[in-house]
């Protein structure tokens, strides 16, 4: 009686653990959903511009091409020692893919504007109050393109008020992608005040050079 009442217990505890590792493992799927939901869902809200195999790796975290970008990235959010990341070189050498793998890392707090968007919401006057506010507290925030844009001194403007407010918090961190180097900046906008929030004790600089990573094949 006590040999088969053993046997009975015994089976009875092995039932429970495979059903608490199935629980376990559809709540490591459920979540796994979730997240690759949320990270598709910011990518379209942002509206970040990626090639589709670059989006569906960034969406289901698979490994992505080691650009010096995306080294420096990581390296910056592992050591943020600056709160600005300055992304700089040629056009397609990952760049933008480096700044969206951080922005989803604080996707739930993170923003995405490019330099002349950037513009016009700090040039209007009217109903955009909420939306500048927001961007000042973000834990991240990734100013795309910036050197590109027309009217030089407005974006200089909000990138002075931007990069001072958030440099007090040690809680939000802003990245910057462009195609020029500090120098080049410095003398596209003339402006001494922009030059001090982004000098190299202020923002790290990562400088990229190579191929066009937009014309290799996926």
């Amino acid at each position: 009686m006590s040999e088969r009442l053993d046997a009975v217990l015994a089976h009875l505890g092995r039932l429970i653990e495979t059903r608490a590792q199935e629980t376990s493992e559809q709540a490591q799927l459920t979540r796994a959903i979730k997240e690759r939901t949320e990270r598709e869902d910011f990518l379209q809200r942002e509206r970040i511009s990626l090639k589709p195999h670059v989006r569906h790796a960034l969406i289901h975290q698979e490994p992505l091409l080691h650009t010096p970008s995306l080294i420096a990235t990581r390296e910056w959010l592992k050591y943020p020692k600056q709160p600005t990341l300055v992304l700089a070189g040629g056009t397609g050498c990952g760049k933008s893919v480096a700044a969206a793998a951080a922005a989803l890392v604080r996707r739930k707090s993170a923003r995405w504007r490019n330099a002349t968007g950037l513009v016009r919401l700090f040039a209007s006057l009217f109903g955009t109050e909420n939306e500048r506010e927001d961007l000042m507290r973000v834990s991240m925030l990734v100013i795309d393109d910036v050197g590109f844009e027309p009217e030089t001194g407005r974006l200089s403007a909000a990138l002075v008020e931007l990069l001072e407010r958030r440099g007090k918090d040690s809680a939000t961190l802003t990245i910057i992608t462009t195609n020029g180097t500090r120098e080049a900046l410095d003398e596209h906008y003339q402006d001494e005040r922009l030059s001090s929030r982004w000098h190299p004790t202020q923002a790290r600089w990562a400088y990229s050079d190579g191929l066009d990573l937009r014309r290799q094949p996926p």
